[in-house]
């Protein structure tokens, strides 16, 4: 894509844009191209159902693209309550998706299932107002995806409990201990929250992630685990704007 270039869009973007919106030809258009930059666009017109526009300016959203990128890896629910987690996921900032087939996992999703997932996230994206469309990966078992770069940072929620070291010396972050101290998440590519399913995690995935991530507690209570992601999230994308430099992140201002 570059400044004076035409672009099509398909054709359920078109009647939405022509039918809905009714914008007409000369008029201004906002695009996003999912990977981080936003397109201001004029109305050519519309030709078998679909509206071609020319591109007036292309802006990089670097609050977007710079690192460390947010990733949720969650064990898979059952239904609505999953496309749930997906959708305020998106509206909370994450790059990247990964659902997790665990023990106790209460599903595995179908073909047709994904297709509907990566759909209702461009949809989250729209509404929104982001330039970046997360990645939905492949389900994939928790031990693969915590066999993967050492450069994440990874966090996995504590609860059931009252007692800070209820199990004998497990180190558990507490929310303000993470925004006192940013060096030890400094350079990293990724953070990344971690959250079970409803069954929770069996023994040895249990021990899996105390060797991988830490532990953060979110409170004394069982959560959920829609409770669980929205809560997660909610920590760590103010973290990771922490993390960006004032140049990397100059246009978040002017993108909300």
């Amino acid at each position: 894509l570059s400044i004076g270039s035409r672009v099509d869009l398909d054709r359920a973007e078109s009647r939405h844009l022509l039918k809905v919106n009714r914008v007409r030809p000369g008029e201004t258009v906002h695009l996003s191209d999912g990977a981080g930059r936003f397109l201001d666009c004029r109305l050519l017109g519309g030709s078998d159902g679909r509206a071609g526009l020319e591109i007036l300016d292309i802006r990089e959203d670097r609050l977007e693209i710079a690192t460390p990128r947010l990733v949720l890896a969650c064990g898979i629910i059952k239904g609505k309550r999953f496309e749930w987690i997906l959708e305020k996921a998106v509206e909370l900032g994450v790059h990247a998706i990964v659902p997790l087939l665990t023990a106790r996992a209460e599903v595995d999703p179908r073909p047709g299932r994904i297709s509907r997932w990566s759909t209702l996230l461009v949809s989250a994206m729209k509404q929104s107002g982001r330039s970046f469309l997360p990645a939905l990966e492949a389900p994939v078992p928790l031990d693969d995806y915590l066999a993967r770069s050492a450069d994440d940072r990874r966090f996995y929620g504590m609860a059931r409990t009252r007692d800070r070291g209820w199990d004998g010396g497990v180190d558990i972050g507490e929310p303000a201990d993470l925004f006192s101290d940013l060096s030890p998440l400094e350079g990293c590519a990724s953070i990344a929250w971690i959250v079970g399913p409803e069954g929770g995690w069996d023994e040895r995935e249990t021990a899996a992630l105390a060797a991988t991530a830490r532990a953060l507690r979110l409170g004394p209570y069982r959560l959920r685990t829609e409770t669980a992601v929205a809560a997660g999230l909610s920590l760590l994308g103010p973290l990771r704007e922490m993390l960006i430099s004032p140049q990397e992140g100059e246009a978040r201002d002017g993108n909300r």
